[in-house]
Parts: structure tokens; sequence; C-alpha cells
């Protein structure tokens, strides 16, 4: 029998799970709220024994304004998020930072990293600290999405705790591996502080509409922008704070409107603070392939892509293994060995399509039946659209932080169903059974989360083992190859070093191939050769290194470092292949010409080979003492005594208490036959060295 129009409208959603035109205030038993949130700080207790990793260099250690302390606090409201990181890179201050050298676009999220000031200012560079902090801000976010959903539901009072939607949806939450990036990674702490104020801003709305008190709504407005000054992602709470309202039957159309005029003025305020900080970002072409994943993908490609990325985040919410920190080029989910970007063909995009479709169709049907699912769809899609890359690159294909606040309407739309829709429909699956499952799924979630913690201990942990997982990313490889590289000066067992240097070519030379313009690869095959004792093999690379950035000196001075060590180790002939290969890219260094003079007069006894580069060394510095005495020396052991003196004599005059010219000039006056006047001299040099 066919059902009528007024039976299909029965499928809606229970009332009673929907407040009726209030939000009321739960009163929920301390004890269910200490377990979520001891159970969210435990799952990340372990991480305080971790060190720095990562981007945490960028926003703590290496970043010029947050080691300031107290000082840099205020400054942090004035820069790029960036800029500190820049200035310390380049070795100026921030204030004379050229953006136009940064990469394009802008970030502006200071109050992570204010946080992190007072930190440093307080406790130094103590990681402890700082990661204990997370943990407890990660279970303070528990707490606050519990009191929220416990506000959407607020039938849930009438039921045991732990049989309601709110308690399930926040576990989940909490026990996700997907979250791991977040809590683990210090940086963060700008996630969880967003969505942190986030959530509490739109619980101040609901609560605007029990107690009519605008102190709420102004409330609301500043943890919202607390929200955005810590990550500028939840601006969707704008729209989804009303929203929430409309689909949970809060409050009437008046107080839908004046949240959407209170949350839009903390969006439109923060985008106007931002605007005057860091402007509109810069208008610079995006050149490098690490910047912009999509930089050599045609528009077919770059769609199809994005598909593929959104079917893969479905995929790891439901199934978040295996899991990587790197996403780079070229590693993407269900793409064949080999290929870079997604066709409308693959499996995968065709799925991210069907569910995108699939999340559409829920939204508007759902929408004028207030269904929980269009609510949950609605979250979803608009907390996942700016890290969509679908109206502007974002730097990566895809990070499974992005997906922190996303994974709240998913978890809704799977409590809703398992507890309150499947029981409803199929009389024989009972709340106990939903209950079972979601238990083992927490299980199951808080071991992998436990797991999955522990690749971050640090730099090197976090890139041999994602390495093994993200195989086709040119930067996962070069991590990999540069913990190796940091590991192998260390080790002392000859083995175990060459095992270790082999496995660390592997990985760079695999990054090269995947993308043979990638720049960092090629200075760590230099470091890599040096420390296996391939000298020719460390120059030929650091050679590279000029380049591609012919500016930077440390390069060229890696070269004349490398010359040096194999004059250390009595390889004349070879080091001054170094030094003239250091030599065509800087030709006046004197330190080089040197160099390569001292080896062939004092080492190779072929001074007449020294010559030409002492003479190009006065050439660029006739006024440098310690360059004249040498080129007289010179002359002087080729038996050129005239022009030795013709050098020393008014060297002499200018340094008339330099015992070492004084001396040189009187050998060369000797030999030239002037004995009186060297033996003068040299008797005159040896009175000044005597001590007084």
């Amino acid at each position: 029998m066919r059902k009528s129009k007024a039976d299909k409208k029965k499928v809606t959603p229970p009332s009673e799970d929907k407040a009726q035109n209030i939000s009321k205030a739960p009163q929920v038993d301390m004890k269910w709220k200490v377990i979520l949130f001891v159970f969210g700080f435990l799952l990340y207790a372990q991480t305080v024994n971790f060190e720095y990793a990562l981007d945490d260099k960028i926003v703590i250690i290496s970043n010029q304004i947050t080691t300031r302390g107290f000082d840099g606090v205020m400054d942090h409201f004035f820069y790029d998020s960036m800029d500190g990181f820049w200035a310390e890179q380049y070795g100026i201050d921030v204030a004379d930072l050229d953006k136009d050298a940064l990469v394009a676009g802008g970030r502006y999220r200071p109050l992570s990293l204010v946080s992190y000031a007072i930190e440093y200012e307080l406790f130094g560079e103590n990681p402890w600290w700082s990661h204990l902090i997370n943990a407890l801000l990660y279970g303070a976010t528990g707490l606050v999405l519990f009191h929220l959903m416990m506000r959407l539901f607020p039938s849930s009072l009438k039921k045991d705790i732990w049989k309601t939607i709110p308690f399930w949806t926040t576990l989940l939450f909490l026990a996700h591996p997907l979250h791991v990036e977040v809590v683990a990674n210090i940086k963060g702490r700008d996630e969880i502080l967003s969505l942190l104020f986030g959530l509490m801003a739109l619980i101040q709305t609901l609560k605007y509409v029990d107690s009519r008190n605008n102190q709420n709504l102004i409330w609301a407005f500043g943890l919202l922008f607390l929200s955005l000054m810590s990550k500028e992602t939840t601006i969707a709470f704008v729209a989804l704070g009303p929203l929430m309202m409309y689909f949970f039957d809060i409050g009437k159309m008046k107080d839908w409107n004046k949240s959407f005029v209170v949350l839009l003025g903390a969006g439109v305020l923060y985008t106007l603070i931002r605007y005057m900080v860091i402007g509109g970002g810069a208008d610079t072409e995006v050149t490098e392939l690490m910047n912009d994943p999509f930089l050599y993908a045609n528009g077919s490609e770059r769609l199809a892509t994005i598909f593929l990325v959104f079917a893969a985040y479905i995929k790891l919410l439901f199934m978040p293994f295996p899991l990587t920190h790197d996403y780079y080029p070229y590693h993407l989910p269900f793409l064949e060995d080999g290929q870079q970007y997604a066709i409308w063909s693959d499996l995968g995009v065709i799925a991210g399509v069907l569910i995108m479709l699939g999340l559409l169709w829920v939204i508007i049907k759902g929408f004028k039946r207030k269904s929980i699912y269009a609510f949950a769809a609605l979250f979803f899609l608009g907390t996942a659209i700016l890290i969509s890359n679908l109206f502007f690159p974002i730097g990566v294909f895809m990070n499974e932080r992005f997906m922190y606040a996303p994974s709240i309407g998913m978890l809704m739309a799977l409590t809703y169903f398992l507890l309150e829709e499947l029981p409803a429909k199929a009389k024989s699956f009972k709340p106990v059974t939903a209950i079972g499952l979601m238990g083992v799924v927490t299980i199951v979630f808080s071991g992998m989360t436990l797991s999955r913690s522990q690749a971050w201990k640090n730099d090197a942990t976090l890139a041999l083992t994602d390495v093994a997982t993200s195989t086709g990313s040119a930067k996962a490889n070069m991590a990999a190859g540069d913990a190796l590289i940091k590991e192998i000066s260390e080790e002392k067992n000859p083995d175990v070093k060459t095992e270790m240097i082999n496995e660390a070519y592997g990985y760079l030379k695999t990054s090269l191939d995947i993308y043979p313009e990638y720049f960092p690869p090629l200075d760590l095959l230099g470091k890599l050769y040096f420390e296996s004792g391939n000298y020719a093999e460390s120059i030929k690379f650091y050679g590279y290194c000029v380049e591609r950035k012919p500016t930077k000196q440390s390069f060229k001075d890696n070269i004349f470092y490398i010359g040096n060590k194999l004059a250390q180790e009595l390889r004349y002939e070879e080091a001054v292949q170094a030094y003239d290969k250091a030599l065509t890219y800087s030709p006046n260094d004197k330190r080089y010409l040197l160099a390569a003079a001292q080896v062939f007069a004092r080492d190779l006894k072929n001074p007449s080979r020294a010559l030409p580069y002492m003479e190009k060394a006065y050439q660029f510095y006739p006024n440098d003492a310690d360059v004249a005495e040498k080129l007289a020396i010179t002359y002087a052991m080729l038996n050129r005594y005239p022009d030795a003196i013709q050098i020393l004599e008014p060297l002499y005059q200018a340094n008339p208490n330099n015992a070492s010219i004084m001396k040189n000039l009187g050998i060369a006056y000797y030999q030239s036959g002037q004995i009186e006047r060297g033996t003068i001299l040299v008797e005159k040099s040896q009175t000044l060295n005597q001590p007084k």
C-alpha cells in the first residue's frame, strides 16, 4: 500500500528531539562532563613528552616575534602569521621584511601565536607545556561540543546520558584519529581555539533565545571574533548559527535574523582588521609546486582532483587509515602510481561527485522539513568549503586537520541515524545495539589515536613514519632523507651508517624523480654525499644549488669547506679543484683565493701555481695588508725579490710596528743583496716579538 504525502512527512525527525522555540539550559550530572573532559585529555596526555615537530618551529622557536615573549604579544596582531618566521630566516627584523618576497596569499591568525609568545616568556623553549595546553584545550572542546549538542537535543535529558546523541557524538569526536594532527602538533592550536570559541559563540546565540538578554549576543559576537582571530575557517558559523536555530526550532525568525547580524558583525570586523594588517594577499604569480599543488593541472584535472579529495575526506572520516601529515604533490589516495592529477573516469572522482550530489540532495530535500541530516550536511560542507581548493588554492591537496570542524556534522548525522532513525524504522535494531557498535568504534578509534600520536614525537619519527604512506610525495621523501642525514653524523657503526646513507639516498632520489625541480633534495644530497665521503658528488650537487639560487652564499661556502676538508686529508689537487669550483661562482672571494694559493705554495711547494690566485686577490683587495703580504711572500718564493720589496715597503711604512711585515721585508732585502738593510729589519722584528 502506497503512503500518502501526509504519511511521508512523518519520516521527519521526531519533534521531541528539538527544543520548542527556546533553548533550554541542560542540567547534566557533572560526572558525565568530567568523563568527557578527562577522556579527551588522556588520549593526548602522552604528547607532553614529545618535541617540537613540523610547523611548530615556524610558529614558535623559529618565529622572531614569538621568541620575544611578552614583547612580541602585541606585534602578532600587526603582522602576517608567517612574517616572524620569514624575518628569522632572512636574518632581518620583521619590520624590514619585504612582503613581495613571501609566498602568495596571507595568514592572519594572531591568537594562537599570542599564546605561544606567552608560553615562551614563561617557560622558554619547552614543548612540554605547549603539548599539555593543547591536550587540555582539546578536552575542553569536547565539553563545549557536548553542551551545544545537549541544547540541540533537549530530549536527551529524559534518557540516560550514555544512551544519547550528544554523548556519543562528543565521544566519537574526541576519539577520532583524524584529529591527531590538530592536537599532537602544537601548531594545531589555531584549529583547536577556532572551533572552541566558535562552538561557544553558537551556544551564546541559543542562550539569548532562552534569556532574551542582549549580553548573550555580545558574548556571541566576541567569541566568534576570537574564533576567527584563531583561524578564519569558522567564518561559516555566521550562517550556521541562524541555520542551527532554524533546523532545531529554536527561537523565531527575528531571533535568527538578530543572531545572523551579530555573527556577521564579528565576521566583518575580523575581515576589516585582516585586510588592514595583511591586505588582500600578494598578487605575485605562484611558480612553486609546493605552494600550489595544482600548478601543472589543467582546469578539468583540477576540478576532478578536488572531487577525488572530497571522496578521500569522507573515506577518512569513516575509515581513518592510513594517516599521514603529508598530502603534498603527488600523494593522493586512489590514484595509480605516477598519476599526478585525477581524471573524471577515476572511481574516486566518481565517488566524490556522487557523494557531493547526495549531500546537496539531502540539504535541498530536507531544508523545508528541517531535517537533522540536512543541517549535518550543511555543517559539514559549510566548514569544509574554505579548504576545498574550489575557490582558491590552499597550498596542498588536503590535510587531515581540515576535517577537524567538519567531522562534527558527519558524526552528528551518524549518531542520530544509529540511535533514533534506524531503531524507529527497523524494530529488530535496538538502541543498545547501536551503543555497543559505537562503543567498539570508540575503543578502536582511541587505540588508533594513541598509536598515531606516537608518530608526532619529533620530526624524524614523523618523517620516517609517514613516508611509508606518502610514497608519492616529493616532500615526504625529502623529509625522510633529511631525517636520516641528521642521524648519520652521530652513527658510530660503519655498517649501519652505510645502510642509512643508502636509504637516505633512495628517499632523496625518489623525491627528485617525483618533482625534478624540487630544490631541497639537491641541498640534502650535497650533505649526504659529504657525510658519505664522496666529496666530488657533494660538490656537484652544491653546484646545482648555486645555479638554482645564485645569491645564496652558503652553498658556495659549502664547496669551499669541502676544499678545506680535502686539504686536511692531504688530497691537495682535489682541494684546489673544489676551490676552483667555488671561484667560478664567486671569483673575487678572498677566502677562496687565499686557500687555493696556500695549498699550492705551502702544501704542494709550487708557488708558481699559487701566484695567479694571489695576484687576483691583490687585484680585488689592494688595501688588504694580509693579502699584500702573502703576495710578497709568493714573489719571494719565486726569487722575485724586487717585486716583493715593491709591495712590502709601502706596507711597512703604513705598519711600522708589524713584526711579520718587517721580517718578510728584511728577508726580501737580504736575498736581493741588500744585506745590511735586510739584517737590520730582521733583527728589529725579532726585538718586537720579544715579550716585554
